[in-house]
């Protein structure tokens, strides 16, 4: 088995990504399904401005970002592929949440080497940390990561699921799925 540098976005793609819509439909007073919400911008969807959004996330960011529910078969996708592959976190979450996070990844037992936070521009980090494969929830990032010369699991969800991709972008609907194609990508390559 040919061994990767495996990124790994946190929101929406370790964590089930209908988290935050609860906390934020009563904190904002909305009644959003997320089901049927194609909105990846949460200022969008909750027709609130960036001062709004930012007392919001200061009050309720950490407690939120910890009660995530990690997404079925994720955990045990992530700690197989770690004997036999390295494993990073980037997300874009902001800085000041890297204690919380930390505690996130060690509350699901998740293995990894580094995890960066702070940015939607993750084309960058994954180059300097030497990913050959990521997987990722946000059509853009995956979209720059693809044209960066990186493969790319786009893991589908309701804000994404429409778009069109680059051949070099492959959709999987699950960890399970995301097992299989690494597993692929492992005995023929990309």
């Amino acid at each position: 088995m040919r061994k990767f540098k495996i990124g790994i976005d946190i929101d929406g793609t370790l964590t089930e990504p209908d988290f935050w819509v609860d906390i934020m439909n009563e904190y904002f007073h909305k009644e959003l399904d997320y089901k049927t919400n194609q909105i990846y911008d949460w200022l969008e969807a909750y027709e609130i401005d960036e001062d709004e959004f930012s007392v919001f996330y200061r009050n309720e960011g950490p407690e939120m970002h910890y009660q995530a529910k990690i997404r079925d078969n994720a955990q045990e996708v992530i700690s197989f592929f770690n004997n036999h592959h390295e494993i990073c976190y980037l997300t874009a979450r902001q800085k000041w949440l890297s204690e919380v996070t930390a505690k996130w990844l060690d509350k699901y037992q998740l293995p990894g080497e580094h995890f960066i936070l702070g940015t939607h521009n993750k084309l960058p980090y994954a180059k300097e940390l030497g990913c050959d494969l990521f997987i990722e929830d946000n059509y853009n990032v995956a979209n720059e990561l693809a044209e960066g010369g990186i493969k790319v699991l786009l893991l589908n969800c309701s804000y994404n699921i429409h778009k069109k991709i680059d051949r070099s972008i492959v959709r999987v609907n699950n960890w399970l799925d995301i097992k299989k194609a690494i597993m692929d990508f492992s005995q023929r390559g990309f």
